[in-house]
């Protein structure tokens, strides 16, 4: 996709009326990802785990202790070890 000017207003007939446009502008950056798919697979990086837990009824501080450790290890990376 190319990026598109903006255009202002212009007004134009339309039968018996007249109508208003104008067009927003944008641009596309097409910078890679430090991190993209091809460099992953280059790596054999695959996904390790996920989980999912329930703490309801839990006590606060171990909400807060849950909370705190995921968040520590959210979107972390994991380099194996060489065979």
């Amino acid at each position: 996709m190319d990026a598109r000017t903006p255009r202002d207003l212009r007004f134009s007939r339309a039968g018996r009326a007249w109508t208003a446009q104008a067009r927003t502008g944008w641009t596309v950056d097409l910078t890679a990802p430090a991190r993209s798919v091809a460099w992953a697979a280059a790596r054999r990086i695959t996904h390790l785990g996920s989980g999912t837990s329930s703490f309801t009824g839990s006590p606060d501080f171990r909400v807060q202790n849950i909370r705190v450790g995921a968040s520590r290890v959210h979107g972390q990376w994991i380099e194996r070890a060489a065979n």
